[in-house]
Protein backbone atom coordinates (compact mmCIF):
# COMPACT_ATOMS: atom_id res chain seq x y z
CA UNK A 1 0.00 0.00 0.00
CA UNK A 2 1.04 3.50 -0.50
CA UNK A 3 1.24 5.35 2.70
CA UNK A 4 1.24 2.50 5.07
CA UNK A 5 1.52 -1.58 5.27
CA UNK A 6 -1.43 -2.13 8.48
CA UNK A 7 -3.70 -4.97 7.03
CA UNK A 8 -4.87 -6.85 9.66
CA UNK A 9 -6.73 -10.10 9.91
CA UNK A 10 -9.96 -9.22 10.86
CA UNK A 11 -10.79 -11.02 14.09
CA UNK A 12 -7.33 -9.75 15.24
CA UNK A 13 -8.59 -6.03 14.22
CA UNK A 14 -12.01 -7.14 16.31
CA UNK A 15 -10.05 -8.07 18.96
CA UNK A 16 -7.58 -5.06 18.80
CA UNK A 17 -10.38 -3.10 19.02
CA UNK A 18 -12.28 -4.64 22.07
CA UNK A 19 -8.99 -4.25 23.86
CA UNK A 20 -8.91 -0.51 22.90
CA UNK A 21 -12.64 0.19 24.57
CA UNK A 22 -11.52 -1.87 27.11
CA UNK A 23 -8.98 0.66 28.19
CA UNK A 24 -11.12 3.62 27.56
CA UNK A 25 -12.94 2.16 30.40
CA UNK A 26 -10.62 1.94 32.98
CA UNK A 27 -10.31 5.48 32.26
CA UNK A 28 -13.55 6.34 32.75
CA UNK A 29 -13.19 4.39 36.27
CA UNK A 30 -10.35 6.22 36.90
CA UNK A 31 -9.87 9.78 37.89
CA UNK A 32 -7.29 11.88 35.29
CA UNK A 33 -5.03 9.46 33.12
CA UNK A 34 -5.97 7.62 29.59
CA UNK A 35 -4.70 4.42 28.75
CA UNK A 36 -5.59 4.78 25.23
CA UNK A 37 -6.33 6.78 22.26
CA UNK A 38 -9.91 8.42 21.84
CA UNK A 39 -12.63 6.38 20.07
CA UNK A 40 -12.99 8.90 17.28
CA UNK A 41 -11.24 12.63 16.11
CA UNK A 42 -12.62 15.26 14.05
CA UNK A 43 -9.89 16.54 11.66
CA UNK A 44 -10.92 19.94 10.33
CA UNK A 45 -7.82 20.07 7.32
CA UNK A 46 -9.14 23.21 5.88
CA UNK A 47 -10.26 26.41 7.32
CA UNK A 48 -11.75 28.50 4.04
CA UNK A 49 -14.92 27.84 3.21
CA UNK A 50 -15.88 29.20 -0.86
CA UNK A 51 -19.61 29.62 1.23
CA UNK A 52 -21.29 32.29 2.97
CA UNK A 53 -23.93 31.02 4.86
CA UNK A 54 -26.06 32.93 7.48
CA UNK A 55 -25.96 30.74 10.31
CA UNK A 56 -22.74 30.34 10.06
CA UNK A 57 -20.10 31.86 12.81
CA UNK A 58 -16.50 30.50 11.07
CA UNK A 59 -17.37 32.53 7.62
CA UNK A 60 -20.03 34.78 8.77
CA UNK A 61 -22.45 36.60 5.89
CA UNK A 62 -24.15 38.86 8.06
CA UNK A 63 -22.10 39.36 11.08
CA UNK A 64 -20.23 42.88 11.70
CA UNK A 65 -16.58 42.56 11.44
CA UNK A 66 -15.90 44.02 14.95
CA UNK A 67 -18.39 41.49 16.65
CA UNK A 68 -17.77 38.18 14.22
CA UNK A 69 -17.93 35.77 17.79
CA UNK A 70 -21.30 34.39 18.45
CA UNK A 71 -20.17 34.09 22.24
CA UNK A 72 -17.39 35.69 24.91
CA UNK A 73 -15.72 32.44 25.05
CA UNK A 74 -15.48 31.91 21.17
CA UNK A 75 -13.97 35.58 21.40
CA UNK A 76 -11.65 34.90 24.27
CA UNK A 77 -10.64 31.80 22.46
CA UNK A 78 -9.43 33.16 19.02
CA UNK A 79 -7.59 36.70 20.77
CA UNK A 80 -5.57 34.36 22.66
CA UNK A 81 -4.96 32.04 20.05
CA UNK A 82 -4.09 35.04 17.10
CA UNK A 83 -2.50 32.81 14.66
CA UNK A 84 -5.56 30.94 13.80
CA UNK A 85 -7.16 32.89 10.98
CA UNK A 86 -10.33 31.16 10.00
CA UNK A 87 -10.25 32.13 5.99
CA UNK A 88 -6.86 31.02 5.32
CA UNK A 89 -4.75 27.86 6.31
CA UNK A 90 -4.44 24.42 5.14
CA UNK A 91 -3.38 21.45 7.02
CA UNK A 92 0.07 20.11 6.07
CA UNK A 93 0.28 16.71 4.84
CA UNK A 94 2.97 16.00 6.83
CA UNK A 95 1.22 17.03 9.97
CA UNK A 96 -1.49 14.67 9.01
CA UNK A 97 0.52 11.77 8.36
CA UNK A 98 2.18 11.93 12.14
CA UNK A 99 -1.11 12.65 13.44
CA UNK A 100 -2.96 10.01 12.05
CA UNK A 101 -0.09 7.48 12.56
CA UNK A 102 0.19 8.30 16.25
CA UNK A 103 -3.85 8.06 16.25
CA UNK A 104 -3.69 4.59 14.52
CA UNK A 105 -0.81 3.53 17.41
CA UNK A 106 -2.86 4.57 20.31
CA UNK A 107 -5.89 2.45 18.81
CA UNK A 108 -8.55 5.11 17.22
CA UNK A 109 -10.16 3.94 13.91
CA UNK A 110 -12.70 6.35 13.25
CA UNK A 111 -11.93 10.05 11.75
CA UNK A 112 -14.79 12.57 10.65
CA UNK A 113 -13.60 15.36 8.71
CA UNK A 114 -15.03 18.24 9.96
CA UNK A 115 -13.25 21.34 10.63
CA UNK A 116 -13.92 25.18 10.00
CA UNK A 117 -13.45 25.70 6.66
CA UNK A 118 -14.78 23.37 3.75
CA UNK A 119 -12.68 20.50 3.16
CA UNK A 120 -12.59 19.56 -0.55
CA UNK A 121 -10.83 23.33 -0.81
CA UNK A 122 -7.90 21.23 0.58
CA UNK A 123 -5.01 21.30 -2.48
CA UNK A 124 -4.75 17.87 -1.72
CA UNK A 125 -8.00 16.74 -0.50
CA UNK A 126 -8.06 13.72 -2.87
CA UNK A 127 -4.78 12.67 -1.36
CA UNK A 128 -5.80 12.80 2.32
CA UNK A 129 -8.67 10.48 1.57
CA UNK A 130 -6.25 8.57 -0.18
CA UNK A 131 -3.46 8.91 3.36
CA UNK A 132 -6.90 8.00 5.86
CA UNK A 133 -8.04 4.95 4.17
CA UNK A 134 -4.77 3.68 3.39
CA UNK A 135 -4.59 3.62 7.23
CA UNK A 136 -7.34 1.40 7.49
CA UNK A 137 -9.35 4.17 9.36
CA UNK A 138 -13.41 4.73 8.86
CA UNK A 139 -13.56 8.33 7.44
CA UNK A 140 -16.84 10.16 7.24
CA UNK A 141 -16.68 14.01 5.92
CA UNK A 142 -19.15 16.72 6.21
CA UNK A 143 -19.47 19.66 2.38
CA UNK A 144 -21.04 21.99 0.92
CA UNK A 145 -21.43 19.65 -2.05
CA UNK A 146 -19.91 22.19 -4.25
CA UNK A 147 -16.49 20.62 -5.54
CA UNK A 148 -18.36 17.38 -5.73
CA UNK A 149 -16.98 16.97 -9.88
CA UNK A 150 -17.70 13.68 -10.74
CA UNK A 151 -14.21 12.84 -11.30
CA UNK A 152 -14.04 13.36 -7.62
CA UNK A 153 -17.44 11.44 -6.52
CA UNK A 154 -15.27 8.52 -8.13
CA UNK A 155 -12.15 8.94 -6.84
CA UNK A 156 -13.95 8.79 -3.24
CA UNK A 157 -16.19 5.72 -4.12
CA UNK A 158 -12.73 3.86 -5.38
CA UNK A 159 -10.72 5.14 -2.17
CA UNK A 160 -13.46 3.69 -0.01
CA UNK A 161 -14.91 6.85 2.03
CA UNK A 162 -17.46 5.17 4.05
CA UNK A 163 -19.52 8.27 4.73
CA UNK A 164 -20.41 11.85 3.58
CA UNK A 165 -22.70 14.91 4.92
CA UNK A 166 -23.65 17.22 2.41
CA UNK A 167 -24.94 20.66 4.19
CA UNK A 168 -28.08 20.86 1.62
CA UNK A 169 -30.42 23.88 4.04
CA UNK A 170 -32.55 24.09 1.36
CA UNK A 171 -35.76 22.16 -0.79
CA UNK A 172 -35.87 24.65 -3.30
CA UNK A 173 -33.54 26.52 -5.40
CA UNK A 174 -35.00 30.00 -4.87
CA UNK A 175 -34.41 29.39 -1.37
CA UNK A 176 -31.26 27.84 -1.29
CA UNK A 177 -29.59 31.41 -2.17
CA UNK A 178 -31.23 32.60 1.03
CA UNK A 179 -29.28 30.75 2.96
CA UNK A 180 -25.92 29.86 1.32
CA UNK A 181 -25.81 33.67 0.48
CA UNK A 182 -22.76 33.79 -2.40
CA UNK A 183 -24.81 31.37 -4.15
CA UNK A 184 -27.03 31.37 -7.18
CA UNK A 185 -30.29 28.71 -7.61
CA UNK A 186 -27.99 27.05 -10.47
CA UNK A 187 -25.65 26.18 -7.33
CA UNK A 188 -28.19 24.09 -5.70
CA UNK A 189 -29.01 22.09 -9.20
CA UNK A 190 -25.10 21.24 -9.51
CA UNK A 191 -25.08 20.22 -6.14
CA UNK A 192 -28.31 17.92 -6.36
CA UNK A 193 -26.95 16.61 -9.63
CA UNK A 194 -23.18 16.26 -7.76
CA UNK A 195 -24.97 14.27 -5.28
CA UNK A 196 -27.07 11.91 -7.88
CA UNK A 197 -23.84 11.56 -9.53
CA UNK A 198 -21.87 9.61 -6.63
CA UNK A 199 -24.93 7.75 -6.29
CA UNK A 200 -25.12 6.31 -9.66
CA UNK A 201 -21.07 5.70 -9.18
CA UNK A 202 -21.60 3.70 -6.06
CA UNK A 203 -24.31 1.84 -8.14
CA UNK A 204 -22.01 1.21 -11.11
CA UNK A 205 -19.00 0.09 -8.86
CA UNK A 206 -21.45 -1.99 -6.67
CA UNK A 207 -20.65 0.13 -3.87
CA UNK A 208 -22.59 0.65 -0.97
CA UNK A 209 -20.48 3.37 0.84
CA UNK A 210 -19.91 6.03 1.19
CA UNK A 211 -23.42 6.14 2.91
CA UNK A 212 -24.78 9.41 2.34
CA UNK A 213 -26.68 11.96 4.27
CA UNK A 214 -28.19 15.78 3.48
CA UNK A 215 -28.19 18.00 6.54
CA UNK A 216 -30.93 20.76 6.51
CA UNK A 217 -30.24 23.54 9.21
CA UNK A 218 -33.63 24.87 10.03
CA UNK A 219 -34.61 28.57 10.67
CA UNK A 220 -37.06 31.02 9.59
CA UNK A 221 -36.53 31.07 6.39
CA UNK A 222 -36.38 27.19 5.49
CA UNK A 223 -39.01 25.84 7.91
CA UNK A 224 -42.06 25.17 5.58
CA UNK A 225 -39.73 23.33 3.34
CA UNK A 226 -39.70 19.89 5.25
CA UNK A 227 -40.81 17.88 3.02
CA UNK A 228 -39.18 19.25 0.13
CA UNK A 229 -36.39 18.59 1.48
CA UNK A 230 -37.21 15.05 1.62
CA UNK A 231 -38.11 14.65 -1.47
CA UNK A 232 -34.72 16.55 -2.73
CA UNK A 233 -32.52 13.84 -0.46
CA UNK A 234 -34.63 11.03 -1.90
CA UNK A 235 -34.69 11.82 -5.39
CA UNK A 236 -30.81 12.11 -4.75
CA UNK A 237 -29.93 8.99 -3.61
CA UNK A 238 -29.12 10.07 0.11
CA UNK A 239 -29.64 7.30 2.95
CA UNK A 240 -30.33 9.39 5.37
CA UNK A 241 -31.48 13.30 6.21
CA UNK A 242 -30.83 15.59 9.18
CA UNK A 243 -32.71 18.03 10.77
CA UNK A 244 -31.51 20.57 13.05
CA UNK A 245 -32.44 23.76 14.62
CA UNK A 246 -30.16 26.77 13.75
CA UNK A 247 -28.31 27.97 16.87
CA UNK A 248 -28.71 31.76 17.35
CA UNK A 249 -25.86 34.13 18.03
CA UNK A 250 -25.77 38.05 18.20
CA UNK A 251 -26.79 39.31 14.86
CA UNK A 252 -28.83 36.38 13.40
CA UNK A 253 -31.50 35.94 16.24
CA UNK A 254 -34.20 36.24 13.25
CA UNK A 255 -33.42 33.39 12.28
CA UNK A 256 -34.38 31.08 15.08
CA UNK A 257 -38.13 29.84 14.95
CA UNK A 258 -40.47 31.59 17.07
CA UNK A 259 -42.20 28.69 19.70
CA UNK A 260 -45.10 28.52 17.55
CA UNK A 261 -43.17 27.89 14.29
CA UNK A 262 -41.18 25.12 16.72
CA UNK A 263 -44.11 23.63 17.44
CA UNK A 264 -45.65 24.03 14.06
CA UNK A 265 -42.29 22.26 12.89
CA UNK A 266 -42.39 19.31 15.80
CA UNK A 267 -45.94 18.15 14.51
CA UNK A 268 -44.78 17.56 11.50
CA UNK A 269 -42.91 14.63 12.42
CA UNK A 270 -44.22 11.44 11.99
CA UNK A 271 -45.10 12.92 8.05
CA UNK A 272 -41.56 13.03 7.35
CA UNK A 273 -40.87 10.00 8.81
CA UNK A 274 -43.21 8.70 6.79
CA UNK A 275 -42.45 10.51 3.87
CA UNK A 276 -38.22 9.44 4.25
CA UNK A 277 -39.78 5.76 4.57
CA UNK A 278 -40.84 6.12 1.08
CA UNK A 279 -37.41 6.73 0.02
CA UNK A 280 -35.99 3.84 2.11
CA UNK A 281 -34.13 6.69 4.27
CA UNK A 282 -33.29 7.16 7.72
CA UNK A 283 -33.96 10.58 9.24
CA UNK A 284 -32.17 11.51 11.92
CA UNK A 285 -33.77 14.38 14.25
CA UNK A 286 -31.15 16.32 16.25
CA UNK A 287 -32.54 17.67 19.79
CA UNK A 288 -35.17 19.56 20.58
CA UNK A 289 -37.01 18.89 17.01
CA UNK A 290 -39.78 16.76 18.26
CA UNK A 291 -38.73 16.62 21.67
CA UNK A 292 -40.80 17.84 25.11
CA UNK A 293 -38.17 20.32 25.32
CA UNK A 294 -39.26 22.51 21.94
CA UNK A 295 -38.02 25.54 23.50
CA UNK A 296 -33.95 26.02 22.84
CA UNK A 297 -33.41 27.38 26.38
CA UNK A 298 -35.13 24.09 27.79
CA UNK A 299 -33.22 21.77 26.06
CA UNK A 300 -29.79 23.80 27.46
CA UNK A 301 -31.41 23.48 31.22
CA UNK A 302 -32.02 19.99 30.71
CA UNK A 303 -27.97 19.42 29.97
CA UNK A 304 -27.13 21.50 33.02
CA UNK A 305 -29.66 19.09 34.91
CA UNK A 306 -27.89 16.21 33.62
CA UNK A 307 -24.51 18.12 34.48
CA UNK A 308 -25.20 18.75 37.61
CA UNK A 309 -25.27 15.00 38.95
CA UNK A 310 -22.76 13.47 36.37
CA UNK A 311 -19.38 13.87 34.82
CA UNK A 312 -18.20 14.18 31.44
CA UNK A 313 -16.34 11.48 29.89
CA UNK A 314 -15.67 13.42 26.31
CA UNK A 315 -11.80 13.59 27.35
CA UNK A 316 -11.40 9.73 27.11
CA UNK A 317 -13.15 9.27 23.84
CA UNK A 318 -13.07 12.37 21.25
CA UNK A 319 -10.79 14.95 20.36
CA UNK A 320 -10.81 17.15 17.52
CA UNK A 321 -7.68 19.07 16.01
CA UNK A 322 -7.79 22.21 13.03
CA UNK A 323 -6.13 22.80 10.39
CA UNK A 324 -3.16 24.70 11.88
CA UNK A 325 -2.50 21.93 14.30
CA UNK A 326 -4.27 22.81 17.48
CA UNK A 327 -6.00 19.97 19.62
CA UNK A 328 -9.22 20.87 21.39
CA UNK A 329 -10.87 18.33 23.49
CA UNK A 330 -14.70 19.14 22.63
CA UNK A 331 -16.39 21.08 19.92
CA UNK A 332 -17.79 23.59 22.72
CA UNK A 333 -15.09 23.61 25.00
CA UNK A 334 -12.61 26.06 23.83
CA UNK A 335 -9.57 24.91 25.42
CA UNK A 336 -6.57 24.69 23.60
CA UNK A 337 -4.78 21.53 24.90
CA UNK A 338 -1.27 21.53 22.43
CA UNK A 339 -0.34 22.31 18.91
CA UNK A 340 1.08 19.91 17.06
CA UNK A 341 3.59 22.27 15.20
CA UNK A 342 5.24 21.53 18.24
CA UNK A 343 4.25 18.38 19.86
CA UNK A 344 3.06 15.06 18.75
CA UNK A 345 -0.38 14.17 19.60
CA UNK A 346 0.39 11.30 21.70
CA UNK A 347 2.40 13.80 23.99
CA UNK A 348 -0.64 16.22 23.89
CA UNK A 349 -2.87 13.50 24.60
CA UNK A 350 -1.11 12.08 27.78
CA UNK A 351 0.07 15.26 28.95
CA UNK A 352 -0.44 16.61 32.53
CA UNK A 353 -2.55 19.38 30.93
CA UNK A 354 -5.03 17.10 29.11
CA UNK A 355 -5.08 14.94 32.36
CA UNK A 356 -6.02 18.43 34.09
CA UNK A 357 -9.31 18.54 31.87
CA UNK A 358 -9.93 15.23 32.21
CA UNK A 359 -10.20 15.47 36.01
CA UNK A 360 -11.91 18.90 35.83
CA UNK A 361 -14.41 17.03 33.61
CA UNK A 362 -14.67 13.77 35.67
CA UNK A 363 -15.47 15.98 38.98
CA UNK A 364 -17.94 17.92 36.50
CA UNK A 365 -20.63 18.66 39.23
CA UNK A 366 -18.32 20.96 41.27
CA UNK A 367 -16.45 22.54 38.16
CA UNK A 368 -19.26 23.16 36.38
CA UNK A 369 -19.12 26.78 36.64
CA UNK A 370 -15.12 26.92 36.55
CA UNK A 371 -15.17 25.92 32.99
CA UNK A 372 -15.62 29.21 31.40
CA UNK A 373 -15.02 28.44 28.16
CA UNK A 374 -17.20 25.25 27.65
CA UNK A 375 -20.66 25.74 26.26
CA UNK A 376 -21.93 22.38 28.32
CA UNK A 377 -25.50 23.45 28.03
CA UNK A 378 -24.97 23.06 24.44
CA UNK A 379 -23.61 19.41 24.60
CA UNK A 380 -24.30 17.42 21.68
CA UNK A 381 -22.69 14.49 23.89
CA UNK A 382 -25.36 14.25 27.14
CA UNK A 383 -26.47 10.79 25.96
CA UNK A 384 -23.27 9.36 25.34
CA UNK A 385 -22.34 10.48 28.99
CA UNK A 386 -25.54 9.59 30.44
CA UNK A 387 -25.31 6.24 28.57
CA UNK A 388 -22.17 5.88 30.24
CA UNK A 389 -22.24 6.70 33.72
CA UNK A 390 -25.58 4.22 33.88
CA UNK A 391 -23.51 1.71 32.63
CA UNK A 392 -20.71 2.26 35.07
CA UNK A 393 -23.09 2.51 37.52
CA UNK A 394 -25.65 -0.01 37.34
CA UNK A 395 -26.47 -0.27 40.35
CA UNK A 396 -27.89 2.64 40.84
CA UNK A 397 -28.71 4.85 37.48
CA UNK A 398 -29.78 8.29 37.02
CA UNK A 399 -32.57 8.78 34.89
CA UNK A 400 -32.16 12.95 35.22
CA UNK A 401 -34.61 14.28 32.73
CA UNK A 402 -38.14 12.77 31.18
CA UNK A 403 -36.68 13.86 28.03
CA UNK A 404 -33.61 12.00 28.33
CA UNK A 405 -33.27 8.59 27.09
CA UNK A 406 -29.87 7.09 27.06
CA UNK A 407 -28.68 4.60 24.70
CA UNK A 408 -28.67 0.51 24.57
CA UNK A 409 -25.74 -1.01 25.73
CA UNK A 410 -25.97 -2.28 21.80
CA UNK A 411 -26.21 1.07 19.81
CA UNK A 412 -23.42 2.10 21.93
CA UNK A 413 -21.32 -0.48 20.82
CA UNK A 414 -22.74 -0.01 16.92
CA UNK A 415 -20.80 3.71 17.68
CA UNK A 416 -17.57 1.91 18.49
CA UNK A 417 -17.45 -0.74 16.56
CA UNK A 418 -18.82 0.80 13.27
CA UNK A 419 -18.54 4.68 13.77
CA UNK A 420 -22.39 5.05 13.64
CA UNK A 421 -23.13 8.44 15.26
CA UNK A 422 -25.06 7.96 18.70
CA UNK A 423 -25.13 11.49 19.98
CA UNK A 424 -28.19 13.27 21.56
CA UNK A 425 -30.37 12.85 18.41
CA UNK A 426 -33.54 10.74 17.62
CA UNK A 427 -32.95 8.32 14.47
CA UNK A 428 -35.64 6.75 12.92
CA UNK A 429 -34.55 3.34 10.42
CA UNK A 430 -36.63 2.68 7.70
CA UNK A 431 -38.46 -0.34 8.02
CA UNK A 432 -39.13 -0.51 4.16
CA UNK A 433 -37.07 -1.61 1.41
CA UNK A 434 -35.60 1.31 -0.79
CA UNK A 435 -37.34 1.72 -3.75
CA UNK A 436 -33.65 2.53 -5.41
CA UNK A 437 -33.32 -1.14 -5.09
Amino acid sequence: MAETDTVTDPSQAIMKNILHCFKIVAGFMGKRKAFTGPLWVQIGISNPCNHRCIMCWDHPSVVAENSPYPTEEHERYYKSYPEIDRDKGFMDLEMLRELIADLRNLGTRRIELVGRGEPTLHPKFDQVIEILKNYEFTVGMATNGSLLTPKRCEHLVRCGLDRIIVSLNAGTRNIYPSIHTTEKPESFDKIVENIKILDKIKHQMGKNIPLMALSFVISRINWNEGLKMIDRAGEAGANRIIFKYVTSYPNIEYLELTDEEKRDFSKQTTAFIRRAKRYGMDIKLEPPIGDETADIKLSHQKNKTIYSRIPCYIGWYFTLVTAEGSVIPCCQCMIKMGDLKHQRFTDIWYSDRYDDFREKMKRFPEHYNALRNCACDQCEFEKINTTIYNKLHFYSPLHLHNAQSELSFFQLLRMIMQGQEARGSKTFRRRLTSSRG
